[in-house]
């Protein structure tokens, strides 16, 4: 191994179960179903339809057909299938021993009986998961009626008025046949038949079963009648799925990605200490230090509903607790970053992608760090998916939420908002020493934490630990350091003043457009990419293929206020706006006249408006739109105990009887 070259980090070693054989399969049969009240009996009935199905037509040339009976009797314990003319099934189950009284308050003989007086060639399947106690059920399941079972049984039967006296109850009870089997059991085989009989790739028998059995579910829904030809029709348009992602428009743009949390072989994997929002790798590499409370309560939330928001402002952690919680879900789901919905049009080749990995048995977990203008449309998406096994954990800050969130109260959605405690800080500490990662001026957890308690941000916390200063003393020496003299430091300032701006308001900016303005404000020698290469080995940006960003808004607010001492903010944001594509103008005019102080902030907002009458009419509606939205939001942060007391105290009551007509209160006595 070269001197250059470290050692490949071991991946983390979490405590993941491996993948419950059933779980899965549950969660599909609630999403499809709408949450039915006996969902692992309907998960129990699909799954054994699913076994039938794979057991049937392993054979291919049987003719046979499989009568999918529905499920709303699921409910009442009426599972059924038909095989072919020859077999009817009936399934049942339960945590509790059944006895012969249950077993025919349950109906099941007289549901075979009704088709008995109808076809005498049939035979008839009790399917069942549950202990059967001694007695005459029990000599029945086992084909071993001595005369007092016998006697219990015809006495039974002909108590029915579907009983005639030419009828042959024993030959009717020798038609009957018990299989005791667990839901268990049934995925076993069922993947075992894949593999042997149905020649799945091995790796792929777990998808295949669920998407088989998300199709056994609509079948029973519909009542379906199967034929070999229906389900190896299946099995190819399965198999066509998985292939069908790579040619989907939202795969192709990279509007949605699959993550697979592998190491990046970025130089600057350590960046993550340096001040910079967390990624998939520095989780692989278990950099961060881990937030078990705050884990495990989102992973709880996330069990509970579709949609997890977590919601802090910048600098709590928020994209460290996503990426980490989606990596200890991988045993269970397949993680996606959602990266584009700004357009409308976007949100349906998404839409079909993450449908197209259901149909192939995936589970899919989408992630969305960092709510802007480019995911504007996540909430359409994640509505139309809703029936569907699909979760979401998203990332904002309390502004952005504001904006881009308020058309989320169709959804199915839990809140988590995160904030660092005393006894986190002191957890953190140790983690951190027992990773050799704190700096020789941190001797404690106190010290650090005393300085950073009041605003409370990890970032900050952890930056302090591990480098011995805070971010902005750190910041404050590189950018002396700049302004020294050094080659192109001129043009390495104002990118620094574009991009950290443009950071805090969560805009992006095109490389081509930020170079352009450099070189024309400032001049650059050389190569220009150099320069901006610079710059990101520096830890000052990030680089993407079109856009150059901060590494996290926390530093960009220091370098915010460290770069605008001697130049106006409302000179940079006035630049900023040549520079930004109209996307961006509403979330621009939405936060850019906080960064301006309140005495210059009339005289900015005219020049803005000066900017925009010379611009079509769309774009002046989008600045005045960001413009608009900002007001309210800004009242109700500035009196937002008054709010929230009123909340507590019925104010969105009495608010109500006063202002809309036809409204009482009804007093009860």
């Amino acid at each position: 191994m070269s001197k250059k070259q470290k050692p490949k980090p071991k991946s983390q070693q979490i405590n993941i179960a491996k993948e419950p054989t059933v779980e899965n399969l549950t969660t599909i049969a609630e999403k499809r179903t709408g949450g039915a009240v006996n969902i692992a009996g309907i998960t129990y009935q699909t799954l054994y339809a699913t076994h039938i199905l794979l057991s049937e037509y392993a054979d291919k040339l049987n003719v046979a057909t499989i009568q999918m009976e529905g499920l709303e009797d699921i409910d009442l314990d009426k599972g059924k299938l038909t095989v072919g003319n020859k077999e009817l099934i009936q399934l049942k189950t339960s945590i509790n021993s059944l006895d012969a009284a249950g077993f025919w308050e349950m109906g099941v003989l007289k549901n075979f009986l009704e088709i008995y007086n109808q076809d005498k060639n049939l035979t008839y399947r009790f399917v069942y998961n549950m202990p059967i106690a001694a007695g005459h059920l029990q000599k029945l399941s086992e084909q071993k009626l001595n005369d007092a079972s016998k006697t219990y049984w015809h006495d039974k039967i002909k108590s029915l008025t579907l009983y005639s006296k030419d009828l042959d109850i024993d030959d009717f009870l020798k038609k009957i046949t018990f299989e005791k089997t667990t839901a268990e059991t049934l995925y076993k085989r069922s993947t075992d038949l894949l593999l042997a009989k149905h020649n799945v790739n091995p790796g792929t028998q777990l998808q295949y079963l669920k998407s088989i059995f998300f199709h056994a579910l609509e079948w029973s829904k519909e009542r379906t009648t199967i034929d070999q030809s229906l389900f190896n029709q299946t099995l190819q348009q399965i198999t066509d799925a998985f292939y069908k992602g790579p040619v989907n428009a939202a795969v192709v743009n990279g509007w949605i990605t699959p993550e697979l949390f592998q190491d990046s072989q970025n130089p600057l994997s350590e960046d993550y200490f340096e001040g910079k929002a967390a990624r998939p790798e520095h989780i692989w590499q278990q950099l961060p230090a881990r937030r078990l409370t705050w884990e495990k309560n989102i992973k709880e939330q996330l069990e509970k509903s579709d949609v997890v928001v977590i919601k802090s402002s910048s600098g709590q952690g928020k994209s460290t607790l996503a990426w980490q919680t989606a990596y200890n879900l991988l045993a269970t789901h397949k993680v996606y970053q959602l990266n584009h919905a700004q357009l409308a049009e976007y949100t349906e080749p998404i839409i079909d992608f993450i449908k197209s990995r259901v149909e192939i048995g995936e589970s899919p977990l989408i992630l969305i760090d960092g709510l802007d203008q480019q995911l504007k449309y996540w909430s359409l998406i994640a509505s139309h998916l809703a029936a569907f096994p699909v979760k979401f954990i998203v990332t904002t800050r309390e502004e952005d939420w504001y904006t881009f969130g308020n058309d989320a109260s169709r959804l199915s959605l839990q809140v988590v908002t995160i904030s660092l405690t005393e006894d986190e800080a002191k957890n953190i500490y140790q983690q951190l020493k027992t990773k050799n990662k704190i700096h020789a001026d941190s001797r404690n957890w106190q010290t650090p934490w005393e300085k950073v308690k009041e605003r409370g941000l990890l970032i900050e916390y952890a930056y302090l630990l591990t480098k011995g200063e805070m971010i902005s003393e750190r910041l404050s020496h590189q950018i002396k350091k700049l302004n020294a003299g050094e080659r192109n430091s001129g043009a390495k300032i104002e990118i620094l003043r574009m991009i950290s701006v443009a950071d805090v308001l969560g805009l992006k900016l095109q490389s081509k457009n930020l170079i352009a303005h450099v070189q024309k404000v400032a001049g650059i020698t050389g190569d220009r990419g150099e320069l901006l290469k610079e710059l990101e080995l520096e830890y000052f940006v990030r680089l993407e293929e079109q856009y150059v960003e901060g590494l996290h808004p926390v530093r960009s607010s220091h370098l915010v206020t460290l770069l605008h001492v001697y130049v106006a903010i409302q000179d940079t944001l006035t630049g900023m706006l040549g520079l930004l594509e109209p996307e961006y103008y509403t979330q621009f005019a939405n936060g850019a006249p906080d960064l301006v102080g309140e005495k210059d902030r009339d005289d900015f907002i005219k020049k803005l408006a000066a900017w925009a009458a010379e611009k079509d009419i769309s774009n002046m509606v989008a600045l005045i739109d960001g413009l608009m939205r900002r007001e309210p939001q800004r009242y109700w942060e500035a009196n937002r105990a008054i709010f929230e007391d009123a909340y507590q105290n019925g104010g969105i009551e009495l608010f109500i009887y006063d202002t809309l007509p036809f409204t009482c209160i009804i007093r009860r006595s």
